[in-house]
């Protein structure tokens, strides 16, 4: 990834540099003037506030303009909440507190390395792989949704298809010659998703005459997703800045929630929901139709492999595959047989290659499943502290389970937890005050 550093410190260039100039290509400027012919080069922008020739907030703002804008981390060492709420409110992907942890920053880098790659890539293959009962009338239903223009809701499991099958209808629809684009607002600020989405070259002017997917669509903010309804009902959105342009895209928006209770909930606009729920398509998990994972498991490993290289499957290998519930759906099939690859060593795949729980078909407990989903539900939605929280709550649920059976007696409690007393007392202590 390209990354520019806009501060007129020469340290805090030379720390940066340091910091991330070994995995990724570090450019540097100590003006706004020397930054801005660099700005199309890169995909993430460190940018110092007070600058010699302006406010790396205008810079920001000037930014989001533009197509295809880069991440910016605001940086400074003399602001204060204001400061950090202004920078956010602009549309920056996060602040940087000047002397910065080399830990947050390289956090920082990672996470945006994940924004920049999310909105290019697919939940399994290009082609839509299936022969399974139940999977030939979700293609029936797929070639009748192909055939209107109108949009539609896609519903599933993480990891189940959600975005080939949207490729899929693309590609069997009038609109089929025009652009296929992916949005993924995934922990985008408010107003960097209005840019992206609406703005000029954004992602609806990059579809038009094509398709649009919005993946996740649950994570629009209110005020989005009210101008999305609008877009979809009018036939037309603002630019900002520029006015007025018709809707020439048809959108399909994909999710892994349950819309009608977050309706409920007031997590996600009402009508909306209704103008998208008109054309659904649910996609069924893959234990569902186990008919399809030696098909998807060959097709993976072709594409992994290379033609010529593939030698296939042992027998038990491909029942053990099938037996395997798959809770990460097609997306963990395809990881799974990826990795295999350079394990076979171009011989077939036996079945002692398989990772363990694959083999030996274990079950995760549901409290694991449990404890998996809430910490993806929790990046998903871009939660921070996510170690503190997820502890908190199983030591709540813990200690007060095990003081209910002991009837309150601290001193068993601390004998069956493995804890001393002087412990269970200041988290009683802690648990009380929240």
């Amino acid at each position: 990834m390209e990354i520019l550093v806009i501060d007129d410190d020469p340290s805090v260039q030379w720390i940066i540099q340091k910091a991330l100039g070994r995995c990724h290509r570090v450019l540097e400027a100590s003006t706004l003037g020397e930054a801005r012919p660099l700005l199309g080069k890169v995909q993430l922008v460190f940018l110092d506030i007070y600058l010699p020739d302006g406010s790396g907030l205008d810079l920001l703002e000037e930014l989001l303009q533009g197509e295809a804008p880069p991440l910016v981390v605001l940086m400074t060492g003399r602001g204060g909440p204001e400061t950090v709420i202004e920078a956010m409110k602009r549309g920056a992907m996060d602040y940087l507190p000047k002397p910065f942890d080399l830990a947050r920053l390289r956090s920082l880098v990672r996470e945006a390395e994940t924004l920049v790659t999310r909105e290019e890539e697919e939940e399994d293959s290009e082609e839509f792989v299936s022969r399974s009962p139940v999977m030939i009338e979700v293609l029936k239903r797929m070639g009748r949704l192909a055939a209107t223009d109108l949009s539609v809701l896609i519903t599933g499991e993480e990891g189940v298809g959600k975005t080939a099958a949207a490729r899929y209808i693309h590609a069997h629809s009038a609109r089929k010659e025009g652009p296929f684009v992916i949005f993924a607002p995934f922990r985008l600020p408010s107003p960097r998703v209005e840019t992206e989405l609406f703005g000029k070259g954004g992602k609806l002017e990059r579809a038009k005459g094509g398709t649009l997917v919005i993946q996740q669509v649950e994570q629009l903010v209110p005020e989005i997703q009210e101008k999305l309804l609008s877009a979809l009902e009018s036939g037309e959105y603002s630019v900002p800045g520029a006015g007025f342009t018709s809707l020439d895209t048809r959108v399909i928006a994909t999710t892994s929630r349950d819309l009608p209770r977050m309706v409920v909930e007031g997590g996600f606009n009402e009508d909306l929901f209704l103008r998208l729920q008109t054309l659904t398509l649910e996609i069924p998990p893959l234990r569902e139709r186990a008919e399809d994972v030696p098909l998807l498991a060959n097709y993976f490993l072709k594409k992994a492999a290379g033609e010529g290289k593939v030698k296939g499957f042992a027998p038990q290998a491909i029942e053990a595959l099938m037996r395997y519930r798959w809770p990460g759906n097609v997306r963990e099939l395809k990881e799974v047989i990826e990795r295999l690859v350079s394990l076979a060593r171009g011989q077939p795949i036996s079945v002692d290659l398989l990772p363990l729980v694959i083999r030996e078909n274990r079950e995760q407990p549901p409290f694991v499943s449990y404890l998996r989903k809430e910490v993806k539900r929790m990046l998903r939605e871009g939660e921070r502290d996510i170690y503190g929280k997820i502890v908190d709550q199983v030591e709540k649920v813990l200690l007060e389970e095990v003081l209910s059976q002991t009837q309150g007696n601290q001193i068993m409690a601390s004998r069956i937890l493995g804890l001393h007393r002087n412990t269970i007392r200041r988290k009683l202590l802690l648990f009380s005050r929240d």
